[in-house]
């Protein structure tokens, strides 16, 4: 199980279009397999390291799904500039793949939950000891008052 997200400059609004492919799919759609064909193409190049990666994960045996994603990106505002709206700038994007944990929580959010929880437990502790002492010293204020009446 998986968390995909898309993170992007919020001034540059921009909507996306998402679809998830079984690999049966893309075979049976002629958009698809040219997308795949012209990704592959461009990806070549780096077919070295893409080898040296695999010879390391061949001992190992892994259970995988072969999904693929298909983004479709498109500017998301109006302007009256002309030549803008013909050709807008190019966003850049970050697409993280975030696996879970235990399938109950993304890997990437455990740090920030260890340190809400190491906050928390510190604070506890810090209000307790906090509240003895305005309590120690309530009760030594209210002691002094009932002696001076």
């Amino acid at each position: 199980r998986y968390e995909f997200r898309v993170c992007w400059a919020a001034v540059q609004p921009t909507g996306f279009d998402l679809g998830v492919y079984e690999l049966d799919t893309v075979w049976q759609t002629p958009e698809l397999i040219q997308s795949l064909a012209s990704y592959s193409f461009s990806r070549q190049d780096q077919e070295a390291r893409l080898i040296e990666e695999s010879t390391q994960t061949e001992g190992r045996e892994r259970e995988a799904s072969i999904l693929l994603l298909q983004i479709k990106a498109s500017a998301d505002y109006f302007t009256d500039d002309a030549a803008l709206m013909k050709d807008p700038s190019p966003v850049h994007v970050d697409l993280i793949l975030d696996p879970y944990l235990y399938g109950i929580v993304p890997r990437s959010l455990v740090p920030a939950a260890g340190y809400l929880v190491l906050v928390g437990a510190v604070a506890w502790f810090v209000s307790r000891s906090i509240a003895s002492k305005l309590q120690t010293i309530a009760v030594t204020t209210d002691g002094a008052n009932k002696k001076q009446n």
